[in-house]
């Protein structure tokens, strides 16, 4: 190619990238009418006030039936138990019972099992337990299954028993 081919492609190239690059130069002016100054507003917070949360109020006065609770032991006449078994198995005692809580809410107690032999004089007596362990029991509206390990080395099968109500432990919903 002839040179001065080449050196009119070369001096194209340099006139396009100068045009192409080449600042264009303008001096702004400031026109007041046109940019007035906007205002922007402040805003203050206000805060209100926290509602002031309250407990509900529980009405101890009936139970969730309508019945009146008059008493300690108001709540004792919704559970009944049956099918009580007192066996010896490999040398201890052990009582079975099933009970049953026709109260809507779960019911907290405490049951004992207290043996006599026939002149009235207390032969030994155990703590029932819930199906988990618990002396202190809540039973689910329903039918449960408790337990109880008498500890005696005195055969209790034959002898008369009584079920009770721990007193130090009232029977009661479990929401109260």
């Amino acid at each position: 190619m002839p040179n001065f081919i080449k050196s009119g492609v070369l001096a194209l190239a340099i006139a396009l990238t100068l045009m192409f690059t080449a600042c264009v130069g303008s001096r702004g002016e400031f026109n007041p009418n046109i940019l007035a100054p906007t205002v922007i507003p402040t805003y203050e917070t206000t805060s209100e006030p926290t509602p002031n949360i309250t407990a509900p109020v529980i009405d101890r006065t009936t139970d969730i039936l309508g019945n009146a609770v008059q008493g300690a032991n108001h709540f004792e006449r919704y559970l009944n138990y049956f099918d009580v078994q007192v066996y010896e198995q490999f040398d201890d005692t052990f009582v079975d019972m099933k009970i049953t809580n026709s109260y809507p809410e779960a019911l907290k107690t405490a049951l004992k099992i207290t043996f006599f032999d026939k002149t009235g004089t207390e032969i030994a007596s155990a703590m029932f337990q819930s199906q988990d362990g618990q002396y202190a029991m809540v039973l689910p509206s329903g039918e449960s299954t408790l337990y109880a390990q008498v500890n005696t080395d005195t055969t209790v099968t034959d002898f008369d028993f009584t079920i009770e109500y721990d007193t130090s432990f009232a029977v009661m919903p479990e929401s109260w």
